[in-house]
């Protein structure tokens, strides 16, 4: 499974994620953009930066992903509380064992609100290693 899938697939997963932007097909995770008209909260991530794991006898076994998740809601709290929640489950040793997967949260970037929607997103980094 590649990084992207892998996320969905523990957040989607998730109760606490859950109960705060659904779960399963309906859970409200995007790549790059919320579309339109979409109700608060809702997350979006995007891939920063990917590089092999890259071994001299071989060809790479393992990929490092650095992915940006951002937590949107309507108030600075709900950013913070969707954020949190995601990040648990992210972290989580039973998601992490079930998927084959290392995952750490490496940066936090802040929490700001957005001038022209003037919703709130807290947006942090992760650090996905999975196998190839």
């Amino acid at each position: 499974m590649t990084a992207d899938e892998i996320l969905f697939a523990i957040v989607s997963a998730n109760a606490g994620v859950g109960a705060l932007i659904g779960a399963g097909a309906a859970c409200k995770l995007y790549p790059d953009e919320i579309p339109q008209d979409t109700p608060m909260p809702a997350a979006t991530y995007c891939m920063v930066v990917g590089r092999p794991e890259n071994v001299m006898d071989t060809s790479p076994r393992a990929t490092n992903e650095r992915i940006q998740i951002d937590a949107w809601a309507d108030d600075n709290d709900g950013a913070k509380a969707l954020a949190w929640a995601i990040e648990q489950a992210l972290q989580s040793t039973a998601a992490m064992n079930q998927y084959g997967a290392g995952i750490r949260c490496i940066a936090y970037n802040g929490r700001r609100v957005e001038p022209d929607t003037k919703r709130w997103r807290d947006s942090r980094d992760f650090s996905f290693w999975t196998s190839r």
